[in-house]
């Protein structure tokens, strides 16, 4: 299912497979911006790691709702107490969050979380889009 350019992004996670019994379910390459996918999944969480046009992100979600991908920056930023501004993570970082936070990841997303969480990352996102940017003088 996978292949020697959807392998670059198994690389980082691999420890899904190998720790916690994740398997690949569907992975994807297009000719488009060089971009590429890769779902993992498991009893307890799916993980989506994709490049789009030179970034490379990964999503998770829970498997009683595969449609509901939250970015992993963002439960990050939430489980980390960063601020909003600090939210933007390098896939290296991304990964080993996931592995060392694997059990409160989980938490989150399950059933009687995953509305609060959601809610916590829209206010993430309203936080940093509202950010001042440098330089820039504030208007009262």
């Amino acid at each position: 299912m996978t292949d020697a350019n959807t392998d670059i992004l198994l690389q980082k996670f691999q420890f899904l497979i190998e720790d916690f019994g994740f398997h690949v379910t569907a992975s994807e390459v297009s000719q488009s911006f060089d971009n590429m996918w890769i779902s993992l999944a498991s009893d307890s969480l799916n993980v989506l790691v994709a490049r789009d046009r030179g970034f490379i992100d990964a999503e998770v979600s829970p498997p009683y709702a595969p449609d509901r991908w939250l970015p992993v920056q963002h439960i990050r930023t939430i489980v980390l107490h960063r601020d909003a501004a600090e939210a933007r993570a390098t896939i290296d970082e991304q990964a080993e969050f996931v592995r060392s936070h694997f059990g409160e990841i989980v938490e989150m997303l399950s059933k009687g979380n995953l509305e609060s969480t959601v809610e916590r990352i829209h206010e993430i996102g309203r936080a940093y889009f509202n950010r001042p940017y440098q330089g820039m003088p504030k208007f009262d």
